[in-house]
Parts: C-alpha cells; sequence; structure tokens
C-alpha cells in the first residue's frame, strides 16, 4: 500500500463494493481498507472514514470519529437538528404524548433503513409501539418524533458544504412509514436542473452542524412543500455508475485541493439555482463567490 495517496476505511466489508467502485473511478490511486484488516501505516497519506472509527495512525482525515459517532447517536442528533428548525419534532424523555399530538412515529434508536418504523394513530398503538422499539434496540432505547405526511424523499450526497448529487427515492409504496430501499423500491438519480433548491439548503445546513466532510443527507418533504432533515448517513451508498463517477471525483479534488468546506454563494442571481450548490467537482462553472 506504498503507493497509494488515500484509502477509504470501511467496518467490515460495509459498503466496500461501492467504495473499490469509487476508487477504481478516481485518477488518484486510492485502496479501500476493512477496519478487520492490517492498516496502512503511512502516517501522510489521508485516511477517508466510512462510518467506520478505528484507531488509525494517520492525522490527515476526512470524517472525524466523533463527528461519525455524533450522528450515528440518531436521537441526539435528530434533537440538534430539531432545536435548529431543520427536523421533525422529537419529543423528549420526559414529555408526555398526549391525544393532539398524534400521529407519531416510534422508532428503535439504533436502526438501519426502514426497519421497525412505526406509526401510532392513537396511544394504545403508541404503548404497543414503544415496546416493540425497546425490544428491537440493543440498549432498550427508542424515540418519538413528530410524524410529517411526505410527499418526496431524497438522499443528498455532500462533500464540502456542497451537493455532489441529489437521488430521489422511488418507494415500492407510498403508503408505507419508512420508504425502505428493497428489490422493489430504488433511488433515482435526479438531474441538476430538477434539484429543489430548499433541499438542497437544507442539507448544507445539516452538515454545518457537524464536523463530518462528506455524508449522505436524508430530506423528506410534506405536501406543503416544505423539507426536513431526518438524518445524516457517515457511510452512505452509491447507486449505480454516475453516483460513482460523482463521488470519485469529489474526492481526487479533496486530494488534489484540500478538504476545506467551499462556501455557498446565497445571494448569487442566477436562472440556474443549482450552479451555486453543486460541487465545482462535478460542474467547473459552480459558483463559488458572491
Amino acid at each position: 500500500m506504498s503507493n497509494i495517496q488515500a484509502y477509504f476505511l470501511t467496518k467490515g466489508t460495509f459498503c466496500s463494493l461501492d467504495l473499490n467502485a469509487v476508487a477504481e473511478e478516481m485518477k488518484h490511486p486510492v485502496k479501500v481498507v476493512s477496519n478487520k484488516s492490517t492498516l496502512p501505516t503511512d502516517p501522510n497519506i489521508l485516511c477517508i472514514r466510512w462510518g467506520c472509527t478505528s484507531t488509525i495512525p494517520q492525522k490527515k482525515v476526512v470524517n472525524k470519529s466523533s463527528a461519525i459517532h455524533e450522528v450515528f447517536d440518531k436521537p441526539s442528533f435528530r434533537r440538534k437538528l430539531y432545536k435548529q428548525g431543520l427536523a421533525p419534532r422529537l419529543f423528549g424523555p420526559t414529555e408526555i404524548v398526549e391525544e393532539e399530538n398524534l400521529p407519531v412515529i416510534v422508532r428503535p434508536d439504533k436502526h438501519t433503513q426502514g426497519q421497525h418504523a412505526y406509526k401510532c394513530d392513537s396511544l394504545s398503538q403508541l404503548y404497543s409501539a414503544v415496546c416493540k422499539a425497546s425490544a428491537a434496540s440493543p440498549t432498550g432505547s427508542y424515540y418519538i418524533s413528530e410524524y410529517i405526511d411526505k410527499v418526496e424523499e431524497y438522499r443528498v450526497f455532500v462533500v464540502q458544504g456542497r451537493v455532489v448529487f441529489m437521488c430521489r427515492k422511488i418507494p415500492k409504496s407510498i403508503n408505507e412509514v419508512a420508504w425502505d430501499f428493497s428489490d422493489e423500491s430504488l433511488w433515482q438519480n435526479t438531474r441538476w436542473g430538477k434539484w429543489p433548491e430548499a433541499v438542497c439548503k437544507i442539507a448544507i445546513e445539516a452538515m454545518s452542524l457537524t464536523e463530518l466532510t462528506c455524508g449522505g443527507v436524508d430530506v423528506i418533504v410534506d405536501k406543503q412543500g416544505k423539507p426536513y432533515v431526518l438524518e445524516i448517513n457517515s457511510a452512505s451508498g452509491f447507486y449505480g455508475f454516475y453516483m460513482v463517477s460523482c463521488a470519485a471525483a469529489a474526492f481526487d479534488y479533496i486530494l488534489e485541493k484540500g478538504k476545506d468546506n467551499i462556501t455557498v454563494p446565497l445571494n448569487k442571481k442566477t436562472s440556474w439555482p443549482y450552479l451555486k450548490y453543486i460541487h465545482p467537482a462535478i460542474e467547473p462553472k459552480a459558483y463559488i463567490n458572491d
């Protein structure tokens, strides 16, 4: 591994197929390394943590372990988002959910994709859901949040405070509480000109609350067009070659120009709003300054 400039650090083999595809598309020599294997010892190469917080010998890091821990604590980070007006209401551990607060969603504190999401329209359903969510959690903990009747859901991959790609979730059934990713549902790339500006803004704002350099921000939109952030994924997947190639370009950019965030020129007047948000590695015409 002495000739590599960077490596993706994964937890076991999680996302290794996606990341190997990204590494193959990059101009710079990069490897995918599991935390279960021998890690590179060269202190001068860049480690790109992919949801993995294992101890490493490098000081040059994309995604600090503390930032990964923060977003992985879903109830705590959701509360942080809610306080900034970015997420649905999260009920505190001492708050009592009243009839007028219904419907609500109950989930275990640790969950993946759409598993164990319970919509409660009555207090009796709430009691049952709390029992199920507690049983599904390794810690016995759960959280209760406001139910948003969503009409759209997006994954926004943000690197250095800029959007690299945006994809829209196409569920197998719009009536499901969680639009889970399965063989019957998919992520569909959203073309630049179709990027909802409000979704771009809220995803970037959510990332600014963390010390993550890159992450997949899950955003839902209600019937009134209002967006809400659900969570940030520090080990986002890539669903197709276009997304892989975009990620490769963004990480090449970091290796060439550094990992500092790129300012979004919100006051820029333009007929193409996406140019204010898109990462310059994806579109060289991206606006950098107001």
